[in-house]
């Protein structure tokens, strides 16, 4: 399963994703480092539930909401 993400003034960005649960921030702590202002350190996490195929996103820490 793949997934763009596309943050303003930056280039749409395609990611595959397995199975699992990728965290979503600024810092290099996390599996998708994304660097923008608008985006916390801990911002979000995805996961994939392949049964279901599909994506839940847990809002972690951000100031902004997800």
């Amino acid at each position: 399963m793949k997934i763009v993400i596309h943050i303003p003034a930056g280039e749409p960005r395609e990611i595959e994703l397995r199975p699992g649960s990728y965290s979503l921030g600024r810092t290099n702590e996390n599996d998708l480092i994304l660097n923008d202002s608008q985006v916390s350190r801990k911002h979000a996490r995805i996961v994939f539930h392949p049964g279901k195929g599909v994506f839940l996103i847990e809002d972690l820490q951000s100031v902004n909401g997800v």
